[in-house]
């Protein structure tokens, strides 16, 4: 029996793998579960088996970019104690995976999610909330230590640090790949860096410890 649960949870996850690999080739709107079914090597049926529909198959797909931006924040929360070096990371863990996943702003960015049904838009909206969230938490032990300056808002500036990321996504992702998002986000990064974070005798701007 628990071979049979494990069995239909890693086929559930190919077939979200499928869908999320066939958004990034040719985005959302030509997606179909018959479409998905031959990704994955089954008949549309075996599809119906684990979801009941399209909006169910891309709620797992929600999941996935989810799991990928609770990693990254896992990971950068790992480098270093100092939380400019942990948001830093973060920013460009989340760079790389935008490039590498065209998927994400397709998904994110299209009527499906933003205008269409009201539960890919709250699905949609709990995943940011818990990653800007993680961001915030980063900021709060970060002023508490000093390392984050007194007067800066948590909050507002959680959200900032997504704004260093949402627009920069939207051009590149509307010039097809031409505009140099790592470059954009390298400059905002220098301005939110400076009005953000303290720089305590004997640390460089960095984050590193100076050793001179």
């Amino acid at each position: 029996m628990s071979k049979e649960r494990v069995s239909s949870k890693v086929r559930k996850r190919q077939i979200a793998v499928a869908a999320f690999e066939l958004i990034c080739a040719q985005g959302i709107k030509r997606i179909s579960i018959s479409s998905v079914a031959h990704r994955v090597g089954v008949v549309p049926s075996a599809i119906y088996r684990h979801f009941r529909g399209k909006l169910e198959l891309l709620e797992s797909v929600l999941g996935l970019i989810e799991e990928s931006l609770q990693r990254n924040l896992s990971e950068a929360r790992a480098t270093s104690c100092e939380p400019e070096v942990q948001l830093r990371h973060l920013l460009f863990l989340h760079t790389k995976l935008i490039r590498e996943n065209v998927a994400i702003p397709r998904l994110l960015f299209s009527d499906d999610v933003q205008f269409g049904d009201a539960r890919l838009r709250k699905r949609t909206y709990g995943i940011l909330r818990e990653y800007i969230g993680g961001v915030r938490k980063i900021l709060d032990e970060g002023k508490e230590v000093g390392r984050v300056q007194a007067n800066v808002d948590s909050a507002a500036a959680s959200l900032l640090f997504i704004g260093i990321l949402q627009p920069a996504a939207l051009i590149w992702h509307l010039s097809e790949g031409s505009f140099d998002v790592t470059r954009q986000i390298e400059k905002a990064w220098e301005i939110y860096r400076a009005q953000v974070f303290s720089f305590p005798t004997g640390t460089r701007k960095n984050g590193q410890e100076d050793t001179r």
